[in-house]
């Protein structure tokens, strides 16, 4: 993932600052949008906000990147 903006958005989500965490994320993801890990992390924070059509959005981004991720296919499954 891209440096300090993920890995601060990692930090902020863990400790519960959502907000926080998204804003780091975005900034990670507008830095490294090849990055198929901070488009998912993004959208983690987004699902945990309840944001499930944008955090969809996000995990399906991330999936084209990383089509054998099973994780973020997993993830996408439950946005919908």
């Amino acid at each position: 993932m891209p440096g300090s903006h993920a890995e601060a958005g990692q930090r902020l989500a863990q400790a519960g600052d959502l907000k926080g965490a998204e804003t780091e994320l975005r900034r990670a993801a507008e830095i490294s949008p090849k990055d198929p890990l901070a488009l998912a992390s993004l959208a983690q924070v987004l699902e945990c906000e309840g944001r499930l059509e944008e955090a969809g959005a996000w995990f399906k981004r991330a999936l084209v990147l990383d089509p054998s991720n099973d994780a973020i296919r997993g993830n996408l499954v439950v946005t919908k």
